[in-house]
This record gives structure tokens, sequence and C-alpha cells, in this order.
């Protein structure tokens, strides 16, 4: 159910407020409203970026039990339900996913979704790099990406890249 807690299945999953371990729902993370966060969306000094959580796109070899763990150390930045900001609520939720059926996510999304709609070739790694477009940066002319990358963001600290992450297999599968 969606008010369900994401102990349930993550039962290491305790982010806390102000010293407290609040009632994470799937309804909170699926909604932006769990009291997570993005790096990119935080200060220099901000948590996130202190104990080096993932947003996703970067860290290549980055596994879903340390990811889960640095976002459990970070905490939270309100609580659960009380505001709205885009998140690794989505990458949490991935989590929650595997553990609920027992699979990967990338099994998890081609058998429910890619390979219902004849996409066969889509998932969460690459294994031919002919197969995987160059990526760009905004630039004049545009900047094609090196190994790490930084797009700034607003006055804060930059969206990280590392386009390379794909082909590294013990990287998780971002549901974000």
């Amino acid at each position: 159910g969606l008010d369900d807690p994401v102990i349930r299945w993550l039962p290491d999953f305790e982010p806390r407020f102000d010293g407290q371990v609040p009632t994470i729902t799937l309804r909170h993370l699926l909604t932006h409203t769990a009291g997570l966060s993005y790096g990119f969306m935080q200060p220099v000094d901000g948590p996130y970026l202190q104990i080096g959580v993932s947003d996703g796109m970067d860290q290549p070899g980055l596994g879903f039990p340390e990811e889960l763990k640095r976002i459990t150390e970070a905490g939270l930045l309100f609580p659960p339900g009380a505001a709205w900001l885009y998140s690794v609520a989505m990458d949490v939720m991935g989590a929650v996913v595997e553990a609920a059926t027992g699979r990967t996510l990338g099994e998890v999304v081609a058998d429910r979704v890619t390979r219902k709609v004849g996409m066969d070739d889509t998932g969460f790694s690459v294994t031919d790099r002919d197969r995987l477009a160059t990526a760009y940066a905004d630039g004049q002319p545009p900047v094609r990406m090196g190994a790490h990358h930084i797009v700034p963001f607003a006055d804060l600290s930059g969206i990280k890249f590392a386009p390379d992450r794909i082909f590294d297999p013990a990287s998780f599968p971002s549901g974000g």
C-alpha cells in the first residue's frame, strides 16, 4: 500500500530529522515529500555533498547498499509530508522495488514496461559503447563531457555527471 512504511522493505533505512526517525511511506517517496534532497540542490557544505550521496548520474561503481547508507546518514531536510522537494526518493523507491520483488530494478522495468512496448535494447547498462550517444554539456560550441563533468546549477554546487557510469555493472540502477 502507498501508506506502508519504507522500512517494511528496507529495515535499515531510517534517516533522522531533529534526532528522531519519522515514518517515511511509499507515498512520501513517490510524491517527493519524504524530506530527502538531491546533493546538487544543496549548498556545498550540505550533508548530502559532505557525505557523498550520489544524485544517480555520478560515482561509477556505487551500489544501492552504500547509497542507502549515505542517504540515511545525511538525514532529512524536513519531516515527511511537511514539504515537497525533488530528491533521491526515486532511487530509494528503486531499492524498495528490488526488495519487494527479489529481482533487480532493471529486470522489473524490462518485464513490466520496456519489453511490453518493444524496447528490447533499453536498460540501466550498456555493453556496446558504439550504441551509446556521446554526452555533451552546454557551451559555445557544446562541450563534450569527460569522465567527470559538473554542469552549473543555480548558485549551488552543480550537477555531477560521470557518463561512463553506465558501463560499470556495479553502479546502482538509478530509479530517478
